[in-house]
């Protein structure tokens, strides 16, 4: 399973240029140990996650 691309809350969609690496990360916002997705999206670096036991997919927000 590898991801496509990203759709945003406001409805914007990313496609997913290349996935770089996955393994399993800890994640700050997450109690189980998702598999995290290094993508290359727009030509920048990014990090995708994915909880098998929930069947969904996040991403963590930059905090200021």
């Amino acid at each position: 399973m590898r991801p496509l691309s990203l759709t945003w809350e406001d409805g914007r969609t990313f496609l997913i240029d290349r996935v770089k690496f996955i393994e399993r990360a800890a994640a700050h916002v997450s109690a189980v140990l998702p598999v995290r997705y290094t993508c290359l999206i727009g030509g920048r670096c990014r990090e995708l996650y994915f909880e098998p036991e929930a069947q969904r997919w996040f991403v963590e927000v930059a905090r200021a």
